[in-house]
């Protein structure tokens, strides 16, 4: 995601200018003042992958850990993350379709009973055989 960088010994100011206004700073800011983890999930971040190229969107699960020295004070945080934007993605197109599935489900089913009324038939009754179908006599013929 930002494989281009240098980010040892950075400032996430200095690493990722991006992500400035995005309150990443403020949650370093009380990891290190509460030594209490914070993990993010599905976090949305806008990169700069290549050097002066396009800004992308990407979701990232991420945890600050404070790391103690020997007195148990907070010394620093350890930062990990991964990108997660293809699990974002697709759990919200399973929420989408199954949004849609829950709209048309209910007129699907007021459509196929005006059928089933119209036709006399009943959903479960088994069709006609494909020769009264075609125009020939059959078994209901």
């Amino acid at each position: 995601m930002v494989g281009h960088r240098r980010l040892e010994g950075l400032t996430i100011d200095e690493a990722l200018p991006e992500v400035r206004d995005r309150g990443f700073v403020e949650l370093l800011q009380r990891v290190y003042a509460t030594g209490e983890a914070f993990v993010g999930r599905g976090v949305s971040v806008e990169l700069q992958p290549v050097p002066g190229g396009p800004r992308f969107v990407r979701f990232v699960d991420f945890v600050y850990q404070p790391v103690h020295d020997a007195d148990g004070r907070v010394a620093g945080i350890f930062a990990q993350g991964h990108d997660v934007t293809e699990q974002v993605q697709g759990a919200r197109a399973l929420e989408e379709a199954d949004r849609r599935k829950d709209e048309f489900w209910p007129r699907w089913r007021t459509s196929c009973a005006t059928r089933w009324r119209r036709s006399g038939r009943r959903p479960w009754s088994p069709a006609p055989p494909a020769t009264t179908i075609a125009g020939r006599p059959g078994r209901w013929g």
